[in-house]
């Protein structure tokens, strides 16, 4: 579908016939917009527990944390 549009948008640029480079312009505009839907559809059921975002199922208590002191070196 996508590859239509830019393939009639490309026909249009090369005759210099702005009302056929409007019309197919607005065609690939719609075509992508029904793309990006899909694609966003598609990915709504993903994002439960993204890659790398903590989980509610970790096992174990909770972490010890310390504060320590440190003191910034700089390079000569």
């Amino acid at each position: 579908m996508i590859e239509k549009a830019v393939a009639d948008l490309k026909d249009a640029h090369k005759l210099q016939d702005m009302d056929k480079i409007e019309s197919a312009s607005k065609e690939l505009n719609d075509a992508w917009q029904a793309a990006s839907q899909d694609i966003y559809k598609a990915t709504e059921g993903d994002q439960a527990s993204p890659e790398g975002a903590p989980n509610d199922n970790s096992e174990g208590g909770e972490e010890e944390v310390t504060d320590v002191e440190f003191e910034e070196v700089e390079d000569k």
